[in-house]
Order: C-alpha cells, then structure tokens, then sequence
C-alpha cells in the first residue's frame, strides 16, 4: 500500500524531533531523514532519523540505543503515532540514529550509506551537510549501497 505522500510517517517523524529538540536543546545539532520509505513511499519500509549531537561522542552505543527506545517511546502516546498504527495496522518503521557531530565524518559505513541519501531537516551549522559533500565527493552510489574507492577495475576515486 502507498504512503499518501510519506505525511502520516513524516508527522511521526516531526513529532519525535520536536522531542530531542525540547529535550536536548542547544546540543541537538542536526536532523537528516533516510531511508527506503523516502523513495518507495511504502509505510512498511523503514526511515532513520538521524539526530546530530554535540558532546556524545563518549556515551556508549548501548546507552544511545536507550536514547531511541526512550524518544519513540515518548512519541507512541502522541495523536500522529497513534494514527499511524491505526491507518496501516503497524508501527512506524522509524529508527532513531543519535551520533556526535564529530562522528559524522568518521566514514563509518552504515552511517555514510544513510547521509549519501538523506534530506537535511535541520542543521545550523551546516555540519550535516558538509559531512554529506564529503562523503559524496568520496564514494559512489550505486543500488545496493555505495562503494568506497575503486570505481571500476583498476581505477581509484580521489577525494
């Protein structure tokens, strides 16, 4: 079934930003949205919201986990999830990726695949998108991700 225009998932996903941003205030430094769901519009494909940090660079994976689990969990009370559920019998597939500005530019993978195809949200400093540049200068889409380097047999992509 299509998402009328992603706007039943995108009122969850404003929802669960306007939480980090009252909730963390000044040290949340960017929002960029991913995901699967952005091109084929299908509610059961997933989205990733990634929330941009300052100063978390030393909390553990674990803990930034319970960060998500937390927010969604906040949000599941809130009018927009809670049509969600009831319009598509499903919850939103929507995955909260907290990461510290410092991270962006780490090349960590996973992240890097996310960023080559997100929509900034919010982002002041404009780190989110120079992270997004960078990254687009140095790798190469492709349908099943994106390859660092090698390009084709014998060639290498200079940054």
């Amino acid at each position: 079934m299509l998402l009328s225009g992603l706007r039943d998932y995108l009122r969850v996903v404003e929802d669960v930003s306007l939480a980090l941003a009252k909730h963390f205030g000044w040290r949340l430094r960017g929002l960029a949205l991913s995901g699967r769901a952005l091109t084929t519009r299908m509610e059961e494909d997933p989205l990733y919201l990634i929330a941009v940090f300052k100063g978390i660079e030393k909390v553990s994976f674990y803990a930034r986990g319970e960060y998500a689990v937390y927010f969604m969990n906040k949000v599941r009370k809130t009018e927009s999830y809670q049509r969600f559920v009831s319009k598509y019998a499903l919850e939103p597939p929507l995955y909260v990726l907290p990461v510290d500005v410092k991270e962006l530019k780490y090349g960590i993978p996973f992240l890097v695949d996310l960023l080559i195809r997100a929509v900034v949200l919010y982002d002041p400093d404009g780190e989110v998108k120079k992270a997004i540049e960078l990254f687009n200068r140095r790798v190469t889409k492709t349908d099943f991700g994106f390859s660092m380097g090698i390009t084709r047999a014998g060639e290498v992509k200079e940054a």
